[in-house]
């Protein structure tokens, strides 16, 4: 499945790819619950040439790769996050 997001929107579902277009602004992306999603990947891509900030928030007492968010930046960035099915998104591609 894929998601496009262009603001905040949580993600419900694990997502295999998540488009973002933050064009608009600087947004945020909730992340569903690890311990739900045991060795499933989100992909977020953004499909513009914005360089504004998209945050990855975890849920909860979660975390992504140790950190509460993850903010990326730069036109075209990527990154794969994995489910550990605890409490982490870990970054496995970028």
């Amino acid at each position: 499945p894929t998601a496009v997001l262009t603001s905040v929107d949580a993600l419900t579902t694990a997502s295999q790819l998540v488009l973002v277009n933050p064009t608009g602004g600087a947004f945020a992306v909730p992340l569903p619950a690890a311990a739900a999603f045991q060795g499933q990947s989100i992909t977020f891509k953004n499909t513009t040439a914005s360089v504004n900030n998209v945050t990855i928030t975890a849920d909860g007492g979660d975390n992504v790769d140790g950190a509460a968010t993850l903010v990326m930046s730069g036109d075209r960035f990527f990154v794969r996050l994995t489910s550990d099915g605890v409490n982490t998104w870990y970054v496995t591609a970028a």
